[in-house]
C-alpha cells in the first residue's frame, strides 16, 4: 500500500474538485468510504478455488472480468 501513487480512499477527481480538504469532515469521510468500497469491490474475486483460465467478474459494478494464467512458472493476472 505504501508504494501506491495514492491511497485507496483517494480519488484525484475529488482533489481536483475539492482541493486538499477533500476528505475532511463528514462529507469527506463519506467520500472516502465510497472510494474504499469501490477499491475493495474491484479487487475481490468471488471464486474459490479459482482455476487457471477461468474468467470471473470482480465484485465491482463495472463488470470487470479477470482470469489468471501461468507462464514460465509465474502467475499472470489478465484483465478483460
Amino acid at each position: 500500500m505504501d508504494k501506491l501513487p495514492r491511497k485507496p480512499w483517494e480519488d484525484p477527481g475529488d482533489y481536483d474538485k475539492l482541493g486538499v480538504d477533500a476528505y475532511e469532515g463528514e462529507d469527506g469521510r463519506e467520500r472516502a468510504q465510497k472510494n474504499i468500497r469501490r477499491f475493495v469491490e474491484a479487487h475481490v474475486v468471488p471464486e474459490s478455488p479459482w482455476d487457471e483460465g477461468v474468467k470471473v467478474k470482480t465484485l465491482s459494478s463495472d463488470g470487470t472480468e479477470i482470469w489468471w494464467e501461468e507462464k514460465d512458472g509465474k502467475k499472470m493476472l489478465m484483465i478483460l
